[in-house]
């Protein structure tokens, strides 16, 4: 493993103490307040994920027409070149 990944680590994992020491008093939610706070923050994370499967298929369809329309461009203009020799 890298150094860099091994820092990267690292620093996610210290992240991750800093925010459960200061969250800790809202986990487990004892009040509304912290299942209001709970439940949107995982709901906006569901949300963001359902869709992202078609988010990916809707760019990776662009890019494969952009490509295929590079190739016939850059095929086109080798075959004009080839006739002109």
């Amino acid at each position: 493993m890298s150094a860099i990944a091994v820092d990267a680590i690292c620093g996610v994992n210290e992240l991750v103490q800093i925010l459960t020491a200061d969250l800790s008093s809202l986990w487990p939610p004892t009040d509304l307040g912290g299942h209001a706070m709970i439940m949107t923050a995982f709901g906006g994370l569901g949300y963001y994920l359902h869709g992202i499967e078609g988010r990916q298929n809707e760019l990776i369809a662009k890019k494969k027409e952009q490509i295929l329309q590079n190739r016939e461009r850059l095929s086109q203009g080798s075959s004009k070149g080839d006739d002109e020799e």
